[in-house]
């Protein structure tokens, strides 16, 4: 009988694009699953659901609405219906969560919580926000999560053998966002860097963060400009959501290659909530990689003797220097000067005399900058 692991993982690029990433591979239950937020609809999986999100004001009441699912398909399709807490994290991926004093998902009713679609046909799910106690100014959120319970099973083996049994689950999230009062929207680009990279020439990093109690919608870019002014590349630098308190790093690489020299980045970040967008301006160095020394060509003549050093006479025949005058006292050429003479050898069976121990220096001390 296969082993079956059961692990539950959530995975994705950019919740404002195309569908998240798709087939999330592991040794047990994989998930993969798509979030609607930009386009009027989104099909996925053989299914599209309008709308693709809703907005609500909380300060009427108990707002109500319906989601349209339709099946695009030639089989049925079997879904189960649920509120899901979720956020990013600051790669983009998505955290699914429990609930905290900013979701919608214990005041969110869906009818019907189960439901069958035949072919080339679509039925439609109703909701209800019944909010509890007073709600404090700003921005609530929450998700429709539709988990398709006609699973895909297939089976593997790992590297010892053992037969596994492998589950893909899809599940689609269609975000719901309820305002309270007037919401204050805020923006930093707290972190802009650039700089060479080894392999593909020039990175850049953007860090934003969410200061304000409503979900941003941003849109970042980059111009790349030499010491003239003129713009020699540019492009995309993050597309997403960022809900309140949130963080995201963004990061490109630059595809032109640049050569040697020094740029100036200008990052900037559009956001329809925000009056003003956020940029900022950075330097970019890009040194040219450094040449080995080269040696000199034979026959060349010597370079100057570094200062302090005895000036060198000419060559004796054979390449031996000649000969210069002794000093006094010196012994004369070809002969030993006079010594001590060696102590005689001790007698047999005498343990020799260890070595007298060289003096230890002490290290040397770098002065201290005060």
């Amino acid at each position: 009988m296969p082993n079956v692991l059961r692990t539950r993982q959530t995975h994705s690029r950019d919740p404002t694009r195309s569908a998240l990433r798709r087939g999330m591979r592991s040794a047990g239950l994989v998930l993969a699953c798509v979030l609607l937020g930009v386009c009027a609809a989104r099909a996925w999986a053989g299914i599209s659901v309008q709308p693709a999100f809703v907005e609500v004001s909380l300060d009427r009441g108990r707002p109500a609405g319906r989601f349209d699912i339709a099946n695009l398909g030639e089989t049925e399709e079997r879904y189960r219906i649920r509120a899901l807490h979720f956020n990013f994290s600051k790669e983009g991926g998505l955290l699914r969560l429990e609930p905290d004093e900013r979701s919608l998902v214990p005041w969110i009713k869906f009818n019907p919580s189960e439901l069958s679609i035949a072919p080339k046909t679509s039925r439609a799910v109703r909701f209800a926000i019944i909010p509890r106690g007073s709600l404090e100014q700003g921005e609530y959120w929450g998700a429709m999560e539709l988990e398709n319970l006609d699973t895909q099973v297939g089976r593997t083996r790992d590297a010892a053998g053992r037969e596994l049994k492998i589950e893909v689950i899809t599940t689609v999230m269609v975000p719901i966002f309820g305002t309270v009062g007037q919401v204050h929207y805020d923006g930093d680009l707290t972190d802009v860097a650039a700089g060479p990279d080894e392999k593909k020439g020039a990175v850049i990093q953007a860090a934003l963060l969410n200061k304000g109690d409503g979900r941003l919608l941003v849109t970042g870019e980059y111009v790349v400009k030499n010491a003239a002014g003129d713009a020699v590349a540019q492009g995309a630098l993050g597309y997403a959501y960022l809900l309140p308190g949130g963080r995201r790093v963004f990061q490109d690489h630059v595809r032109v290659p640049l050569p040697a020299g020094r740029y100036t980045v200008h990052v900037k970040y559009s956001c329809p909530q925000l009056k003003q967008a956020l940029q900022r301006d950075v330097p970019l160095v890009l040194a040219s990689p450094s040449e080995p020394p080269k040696e000199p060509p034979p026959g060349a003549p010597p370079g100057p003797s570094p200062p302090g050093a005895a000036p060198s006479g000419p060559a004796a025949p054979g390449g031996a220097a000649p000969p210069g005058p002794s000093p006094p006292g010196a012994a004369p050429p070809g002969r030993s000067p006079p010594g001590p003479a060696a102590p005689p050898a001790p007698p047999p069976g005498t343990p020799a005399r260890p070595a007298p121990e060289k003096p230890t220096e002490s290290p040397a001390v770098k002065p201290t900058l005060k």
